[in-house]
């Protein structure tokens, strides 16, 4: 196989992906999460295959894989923020992202999502006063 072959499939994947992520408004978040995971998954694994098998040779497949990889993530997150209605949230003391994701939604896994809308950098501490944007649903 040759790594435009690889590099072809991997596209081939994500494509399927992003048709997905542009045509269903249907998705939970944690479906959105799930699928954008999966495949970048894939297609790291594609990557660490081009680059183990093709070294240098591979370099405009590589490339194009993990732009396409970079592609999906943000689309995934477009897609995320565009699904939902966005609110605020203060903390009233010093709290974790997993507590807040606890307090609102009942659900711990959703602190990464809380992380990701808000671009914190120590999502163990958020310092009374802050304002979160968070998922209203």
């Amino acid at each position: 196989m040759t790594a435009k072959t690889v590099a072809v499939a991997a596209i081939a994947t994500a494509r399927a992906a992003i048709t997905t992520l542009e045509t269903s408004d249907a998705m939970t978040v944690a479906e959105i999460e799930r699928l954008v995971g999966d495949v970048r998954t894939e297609l790291s694994t594609a990557i660490d295959g081009l680059e183990t098998t093709y070294g240098i040779e591979g370099y405009a497949a590589i490339t194009a894989v993990r732009k396409l990889a970079e592609s999906l993530q943000e689309l995934g997150a477009r897609v995320i923020d565009a699904g939902s209605i966005l609110a605020e949230w203060t903390s009233q003391s010093d709290v974790s992202a997993m507590a807040v994701a606890h307090w609102l939604y009942g659900d711990v896994d959703r602190a990464d999502e809380i992380v990701r809308l808000n671009g914190l950098v120590n999502p163990s501490r958020i310092p009374p006063g802050t304002v979160l944007k968070v998922r209203s649903a």
